[in-house]
């Protein structure tokens, strides 16, 4: 099992095609070894790379995001965060892109 922190982030204005990073907490809050990775659902404009991928119980790791976005306007996307292979967690972030 897994918990994510944060799960939802609003970056507020950015320039269109000027990159923004961010990370994410994940921690292993069960009490077996899991494998984390991600699943991002735009991969044109955002990447996300997991730090450790295999995490003993009472484990974090983080996953450092980079969004860069390329339409004007208000932009919602999503990267799935995996355990086991297995779809969990979802992180969401905002942006009014200028």
């Amino acid at each position: 099992m897994i918990e994510v922190k944060p799960v939802t982030f609003d970056f507020g204005d950015l320039p269109i095609n000027k990159s923004k990073k961010f990370s994410v907490e994940v921690t292993n809050t069960g009490v077996k070894k899991v494998i984390v990775d991600t699943k991002p659902y735009c991969s044109s404009c955002t990447t996300a790379k997991v730090v450790k991928h295999h995490l003993d119980p009472g484990e974090s790791t983080l996953i450092n995001l980079v969004f860069t976005p390329t339409k004007l306007g208000l932009n919602h996307k999503v990267v799935g965060v995996l355990e086991n292979s297995n779809e969990k967690t979802k992180i969401s972030f905002s942006s009014n892109v200028i």
